[in-house]
């Protein structure tokens, strides 16, 4: 006779047909990356590390390009081709994460828009006080600002498929601090500007300038360069997570 003292308990006891399933981790793990993902991350944040801070370079004039005659568009346009170069790259990393690809199309989206609101700048040098031309400016503006919040999302999924939580929530910080630093007071000083060109029926253009020339203004224009460090920052540090990855791989199948 059995022992009922001894009897198996009826949740130890496997049924037929509701055997547990393992949950999949969201990212394999990190020595499990094949070296053409490794290489790719690092050969696409590595394009990024160097073409944000050439087209800074290049849209302020720092740089002096001369384009041959047929060609209207303005030197930044380079480091927008170098970056998008780097996306390429993350693209064919394939890393199975939905925010990844996310980040990933946001960055797209937003490298197409740079290149399509290159060629209101350069007529805007021929028309200066036009108000269409000044507001697809400063679109591009805007653009370029959320251009570092997109990046820094992208440094922080990568950082989480190497399973490093403090790059993750360094990324994400500087992720939320640019919009904070560089987008509210751009915003600001172009609702200041509009509500003062609504009112006394003056260009959009003029105010701006009128009010570029102000000392607080003027030095309020340095603000995007501590987030940009931030980004070049977390950029260069991912690049060389990959790297390090990539040859400890080598050195373990050598």
């Amino acid at each position: 006779m059995l022992n009922p003292d001894h009897m198996p308990e009826a949740d130890s006891c496997p049924q037929p047909g509701h055997e547990p399933s393992p949950v999949p981790p969201p990212y394999p793990a990190p020595h499990s990356f094949p070296p053409e993902t490794l290489l790719h991350l690092q050969k696409g944040f590595s394009r990024i590390l160097w073409g944000m801070p050439l087209g800074v370079l290049l849209f302020a004039g720092v740089i002096q390009v001369r384009w041959p005659p047929f060609m209207r568009l303005p030197p930044y346009v380079m480091a927008v081709v170098l970056i998008g170069w780097g996306l390429a790259a993350l693209f064919a990393a394939s890393l199975p994460r939905r925010a990844w690809r996310n980040a990933l199309r946001l960055c797209a989206g937003l490298v197409f828009l740079l290149f399509y609101f290159a060629p209101f700048l350069q007529w805007l040098t021929a028309q200066p006080y036009s108000t269409y031309l000044t507001l697809n400016v400063l679109g591009l503006l805007t653009t370029a600002a959320i251009v570092l919040y997109a990046v820094n999302m992208l440094v922080s999924e990568a950082a989480a498929a190497f399973g490093l939580r403090t790059m993750q929530i360094e990324a994400r910080l500087c992720a939320f601090s640019s919009l904070a630093v560089v987008l509210l007071p751009l915003w600001g000083w172009i609702g200041y500007a509009g509500y003062h060109a609504w009112r006394y029926n003056w260009p959009l253009t003029g105010v701006l300038e009128g009010l570029y020339q102000l000392p607080l203004f003027h030095w309020a224009t340095l603000l995007p360069l501590i987030p940009l460090a931030f980004t070049l920052t977390m950029c260069g540090k991912m690049s060389l997570v990959a790297e390090k990855q990539l040859n400890n791989g080598k050195q373990s199948t050598s």
